[in-house]
């Protein structure tokens, strides 16, 4: 996602902000550009480090389903099945697992696979699982690849951050440690203009459903005003 700051924004009074508050026209749009990557970096979900741990173990805990909760579940209704149970999880005799579960709303939608980090692909969109999806579940042998697989994703919290992260350390700000994440953002300064650019691969789809880029764009364009006029006023040139 590419955000352009040019002298557009600045319009007339441009020129004489810059000489007001004692920069050159490039370190007026340095520094705008850099305010406007902080605000995405900081609006762009997660809120918090901790909370991005909470959504992304939430996301996967409702589509793989931990073994112990089903195999405590079922054998609390079905006290005399339980041997049964484990024996056509282990097996893969999903038909029969299928059979069993009738007429339990939840059990009985339960599929029975090997633990796959592509089933979450089909029930993610604009970034999140929701809640109304069907459950999985997996043998219990692979009950230690799921705790693997959400110990990667949490690693991972703050990436779509990361881009916009880069973008104001390169302008000379910084972020929080768990919003680096690598060179996954761009900047490229020109005499007029300076374009920052998030080159993760899930920000469009965050942007898409909050709109943080068209957000901060009119709220930096109201600032910016006050800001110019306040700077203006404090050497008698409004």
């Amino acid at each position: 996602m590419q955000i352009t700051v040019n002298t557009t924004v600045f319009k007339s009074k441009l020129r004489k902000y810059a000489v007001a508050s004692k920069q050159t026209i490039q370190e007026s749009l340095k520094e705008e550009a850099r305010l406007i990557a902080q605000k995405l970096a900081s609006i762009t979900p997660p809120k918090t480090k901790a909370q991005g741990k909470r959504r992304v173990t939430g996301d996967i805990d409702r589509v793989y389903l931990s073994p112990k909760w089903f195999k405590e579940v079922f054998v609390f209704r079905h006290q005399n099945f339980g041997d049964r149970v484990k024996e056509n999880i282990e097996n893969l005799e999903i038909d029969k697992l299928r059979r069993m579960f009738y007429p339990s709303p939840r059990l009985s939608k339960i599929h029975i696979e090997p633990f796959d980090t592509g089933i979450i692909k089909r029930f993610r969109h604009n970034g999140r699982v929701g809640r109304g999806v069907a459950p999985y579940s997996f043998p219990l042998l692979d009950e230690g690849e799921k705790k693997s697989y959400i110990d990667r994703k949490n690693k991972m919290v703050g990436y779509a951050k990361s881009g916009w992260g880069y973008c104001v350390n390169a302008l000379g700000g910084s972020v929080a440690d768990w919003m680096n994440k690598g060179a996954n953002g761009k900047v490229m300064i020109m005499p007029d203009m300076v374009v920052i650019i998030n080159q993760t691969k899930t920000i469009y789809e965050l942007d898409a459903k909050g709109r943080f880029s068209q957000y901060v764009i009119r709220g930096r364009d109201k600032d910016l005003a006050k800001k110019i006029s306040k700077t203006l006023e404090g050497v008698g040139w409004n």
